[in-house]
């Protein structure tokens, strides 16, 4: 049985002969000789990339750089790769009266895993940069010492912070704005994109922030899905709101590692989540959050059931900086809105993101509706049912799929759940041909504001896909024939995990990299059999009409390990494509099993 491939309002047959040559198992690790010309191989060509991106098209924050971007506002949460390392950065900044603060998060600073050998040992922090003065200043570096909880010293606070009290290292900032959008960091030549709401601006405190809709209520219209950072240890966090038309709100809270967990549990991911029920509206200034963990034994809650008590109480506590911006008062953490409100009417695709406040993992939800028909794909970092085939901690192994499902009845329909047979076998893919081991409620009520949710396990959804509404290169935005500069999200049917493509171009002249949290063909002798963080995906120097057919390299690594671009060679290279449909933002791969895609 051969599934379809998601309908992107648009059919792919114009690209189904541009199909990708991807390598067998039995040719991973062939002589990369075979790359052509404009492949990379080596730091001394990456420095020349650099120093071109790095050109007279930069200009400072405040200057031609400032009409580039597609907002006027720096403020905002951004995404980028390591492609030294493998892991995946966020750098929030916030900048009030023309001062910004800048918080780096990676779950995997090479640095303190040095010293801890773990997942989530520090955070990065400059305070009070001023805002034209970005492309030169110095984050200051905090790891965990062993058997503390927070990264920072318990002393130190806000102004506290600087390079010479008690940070660990010093890493360059430097931030620059290229006019074909996102942020590029000087030092490590790192780019990141905005996954924020444009509409957030940089702040006064004279006065109150901007106010969308301008409503005496202050937590008027606060519906949505946000993101934060963790200031104390570093994890990234994930808040869903949704408040009905009696103003009544459920609250989510997700981390990628929350303290009180890990110390129950002792695992690095995903294995705790907060709740908070029923609260009030105008009462989101002054609540609590449930905390429940979870253990090897118990990998589902049941929050309903009044005998599971929480494992903590925290403060929920909400303040309004302006529409999109959030602060819990308590921990001090501040939370972005990343979603945006879609309507499924006519023909339309949404790429949604929920919490699972079962076994608290995040959920990636694809929906393509045309023609009256929907493609339908559920991706969790872990399915309960498939984790309990799976030894050790890993965080794979299913997908939920249902395709040709009248639009007039995606209130009622179901989920064909499928699972990797055996870990062991990661590489070979999930056997589409077996029968599904689960069948799941995948009926959906379509709420205000663009959120979907899941009627059998109450699950609350909202739209990520931004379309080209978040920038990227100046003369290509909204062009459906085009990729714009951006990060873009696509599940892999082949073992249900996540990928996430970065495309930068300038000049025609592209790097595409690729993230995503496990390389099933890197789990493997050479890297001690590393399931996390293990490979990295990068292509330099394609040219911008090449990108419907190129290659790209892969490294797989060591957890911890550093790639030296001068004297490692890749493990492996497959054949790859992007391919733009319509709507605008999104991209097909062409070649794969089905064909994968990818929303900006």
């Amino acid at each position: 049985m051969k599934y379809c491939c998601l309908i992107a309002l648009a059919l792919i047959a114009l690209h189904q002969g541009q199909s990708a040559n991807t390598l067998t198992q039995g040719e991973i690790g062939a002589d990369s000789s075979v790359l052509d010309e404009y492949k990379l191989k080596s730091a001394k060509a990456a420095k020349g990339v650099k120093k071109r991106f790095k050109s007279s098209k930069y200009a400072k924050k405040g200057k031609s750089s400032k009409s580039s971007s597609s907002s006027s506002s720096i403020t905002g949460i951004y995404q980028g790769h390591d492609v030294e390392d493998s892991s995946q950065q966020k750098l929030e900044i916030l900048c009030t009266d023309g001062l910004c603060d800048i918080t780096l998060q990676d779950p995997l600073f090479s640095t303190c895993y040095k010293f801890l050998g773990g997942f989530f040992g520090g955070i990065a922090f400059a305070k009070n940069v001023p805002e034209n003065n970005l492309d030169n200043f110095t984050l200051c570096l905090y790891c965990k010492e062993e058997n503390l909880t927070s990264s920072l010293p318990t002393s130190l606070e806000g102004s506290d912070i600087n390079c010479g009290n008690g940070s660990t290292a010093k890493l360059t900032g430097n931030i620059v704005i290229p006019p074909e959008g996102g942020l590029f960091r000087e030092g490590p030549g790192f780019y990141y994109y905005k996954i924020s709401d444009p509409r957030i601006k940089d702040g006064l405190n004279s006065g109150a922030s901007s106010r969308i809709g301008q409503d005496d209520d202050e937590f008027a219209n606060v519906s949505g899905f946000y993101a934060g950072i963790d200031t104390k240890i570093g994890s990234n966090h994930l808040l869903n709101i949704y408040c009905n038309n009696d103003k009544l709100c459920n609250i989510d809270l997700l981390a990628g590692s929350f303290d009180t967990c890990r110390a129950i549990n002792g695992l690095d991911f995903y294995r705790g989540f907060g709740v908070a029920r029923n609260i009030l509206q105008d009462s989101l200034d002054d609540f609590e959050i449930k905390l429940y963990c979870l253990t090897a034994v118990e990998l589902e809650v049941d929050i309903n059931d009044p005998s599971r008590k929480p494992d903590a109480i925290l403060t929920g506590n909400i303040s309004r900086l302006q529409d999109g911006l959030l602060r819990r008062t308590g921990p001090g953490f501040t939370y972005y809105l990343v979603s945006k409100p879609a309507s499924p009417k006519n023909d339309f695709a949404q790429k949604l993101y929920g919490i699972d406040v079962e076994d608290g993992s995040a959920q990636g939800l694809a929906l393509a509706c045309a023609g009256g028909l929907c493609d339908i794909t559920l991706q969790d970092a872990s399915f309960s049912t498939c984790i309990n085939n799976i030894a050790g901690d890993i965080y794979l192994g299913g997908l939920a799929i249902a395709q040709n499902i009248p639009q007039d009845s995606l209130d009622n329909f179901k989920l064909d759940l499928y699972c990797v047979d055996d870990i062991s076998q990661l590489s070979k893919g999930i056997d589409y041909n077996a029968a599904p081991v689960a069948s799941l409620d995948g009926s959906m009520l379509f709420l205000e504001d663009g959120i979907i949710r899941r009627t059998g396990p109450n699950f609350m959804y909202s739209n990520i896909f931004w379309g080209d509404k978040l920038g990227g290169s100046s003369d290509k935005a909204n062009k459906a024939m085009t990729i714009s500069n951006g990060k873009y999200r696509g599940i892999r049917y082949l073992d249900g995990g996540e990928d996430e493509v970065f495309t930068t171009c300038a000049d025609r002249i592209c790097q595409v990299t690729v993230f995503t949290p496990i390389f099933s063909n890197c789990i493997n002798p050479a890297t001690n059999f590393n399931p996390y963080y293990n490979g990295v995906g990068i292509a330099m120097n394609v040219p911008e009409d090449s990108l419907e057919n190129f290659e790209i390299d892969i490294y797989c690594i060591k957890r911890g390990q550093e790639i030296d671009f001068d004297d490692d060679k890749p493990t492996y290279t497959i054949g790859y494509g992007l391919v733009p449909v319509d709507p605008p933002g999104t991209l097909v791969r062409p070649g794969m099993d089905p064909d994968m895609f990818y929303y900006r």
